[in-house]
């Protein structure tokens, strides 16, 4: 093993949603408030509303199932392979470069395909690579070769925190000198039928008729969540340079909850950032913004507020970035979206409001940034009730 790493830099970070093909034009839209809202069918049934890739992005995910390599994978990993291929890794050394790949769901369209044939009894074949379609442990490994990576790989599933556990799982990795740099990331595709089917069983799926804003985290009108589309990677690494930032401290933590609950201020979620803010030895007044998880619910969004309120107080509040309403519920992608868009936010010192009326618990949260912001945190919430945190500090 080699010596332990002081810093874990993120050299970049990349990614897809309904919001934008890129960081940058994700953000650009964020500002303009702009997103890809698509009506969900299953045969001639409405399943109700989805945030889905641009026609663009569907037409590059569609144009490589013409190549044999890629022939029997799902979008997902498609997804994944198309956002790696923007990072720029000539300078370092893909034999010992690591890989690690966060979904809930995992390849839920050809998953459910497959599963539909076999009940039905409809005769299929399956092939080397389809594993890729229908095994997600598998994704990561067909990606890494596909990638010509040569380190560490792994499938991470932690319901809606994965993305959060594969960068932390990452970061500690890096910090502890058992790799040197590392792809982390998810990736979700969750515009299914049994997604949905398994979200209103759950009561957790929007009531989106007649809203303009299909998911309003933190609104006033919220009611729960609205499926999305997303892929995104972050390089991580124990080489500096003009990387997107710094991770100072990531903590995880499961409360006892229900499968589909959170505890009373969202207590998981606040012993989590003790534990992040205590490893980035920081204080909470020195953290300028803050990416929430926003899952869209009554119950979610109300114990993350009150978590909030009671974690940050004083005069010097942090900014809100509040991202759900343009991605969707990205579930186990959602992490590296909002670390994206949390990155971006802290280079560019902007956080865009969301177009919507917001719980008044929150006003005191919106107010424009008064000092140039450089440290931002980003919270996760997931079913088991499991809870993430992570500390950033902006690059150079």
């Amino acid at each position: 093993m080699s010596e332990k790493s002081a810093e874990v830099f993120i050299r970049q970070l990349d990614m897809v949603s309904s919001c934008g093909d890129s960081v940058k034009e994700s953000f650009a839209h964020l500002e303009g408030s702009h997103s890809h809202v698509v009506d969900v069918w299953h045969e001639d049934q409405l399943l109700g509303q989805g945030y889905g890739y641009s026609p663009a992005f569907q037409q590059q995910l569609t144009e490589m199932l013409a190549s044999k390599h890629w022939r029997h994978t799902d979008a997902m990993v498609r997804a994944l392979y198309l956002v790696a291929r923007r990072l720029d890794t000539s300078s370092l050394l893909a034999e010992d470069m690591g890989l690690i790949v966060g979904s809930s769901r995992g390849p839920c369209g050809e998953l459910e395909s497959t599963l539909s044939k076999f009940y039905l009894g409809v005769p299929f074949a399956l092939k080397a690579k389809t594993s890729p379609s229908t095994t997600f442990a598998a994704i990561t490994s067909f990606l890494a070769q596909s990638l010509r990576l040569g380190g560490y790989q792994l499938a991470v599933s932690a319901a809606c925190i994965s993305s959060h556990h594969s960068i932390g799982l990452a970061y500690r990795l890096v910090k502890g000198g058992s790799v040197r740099h590392c792809l982390a990331g998810g990736a979700e595709d969750p515009l299914t039928a049994y997604v949905y089917s398994l979200l209103k069983a759950a009561k957790v799926l929007a009531k989106t008729s007649g809203q303009e804003v299909p998911l309003p985290a933190f609104g006033l009108r919220r009611s729960g969540m609205v499926p999305g589309q997303g892929a995104g990677l972050a390089l991580l690494s124990s080489q500096g340079g003009e990387g997107a930032g710094t991770i100072l401290g990531f903590g995880s933590t499961t409360e006892q909850a229900g499968l589909v609950g959170v505890s009373p201020c969202a207590a998981g979620l606040q012993k989590a950032f003790r534990q992040a803010l205590s490893e980035a030895q920081i204080t909470p007044s020195q953290i300028d913004i803050i990416a929430v998880h926003g899952a869209g619910t009554q119950l979610g969004d109300r114990e993350e507020m009150r978590a909030i309120k009671q974690l940050f107080q004083g005069p010097e509040l942090p900014r809100l970035l509040i991202t759900p309403w343009a991605t969707g519920h990205t579930l186990g992608a959602s992490g590296v979206m909002k670390l994206g868009f949390l990155l971006e936010a802290l280079r560019v010192q902007k956080v865009p409001p969301p177009p919507y009326p917001l719980d008044p618990m929150m006003e005191d949260f919106m107010v424009p940034l008064t000092k140039e912001a450089s440290i931002g945190c980003l919270l996760g919430l997931g079913f088991g009730g499991v809870a993430a945190v992570m500390i950033v500090k902006k690059g150079l």
